[in-house]
């Protein structure tokens, strides 16, 4: 888990409670770095805001929910 500090703890405290945690790793920012911190990487943008819908679509099926 690349988040740390209160946040890291509080995302544990739920999950141990039966709470399905997810995080996004953005293009450009924590451990996905490939070059600048910041930098998007091809597709810039656009992937960035492709990837949240995504994990907005997968969390709810690997949850459980209807």
């Amino acid at each position: 888990m690349a988040v740390r500090g209160f946040a890291a703890s509080a995302l544990v405290a739920l999950a141990e409670r039966g709470f399905a945690v997810y995080g996004q790793d953005h293009h450009g920012h924590g451990a996905s770095i490939t070059g600048e911190p910041g930098d998007l990487g091809p597709g810039g943008w656009p992937t960035l805001v492709a990837d949240i819908g995504v994990l907005t679509a997968r969390a709810p099926l690997s949850a459980g929910w209807p």
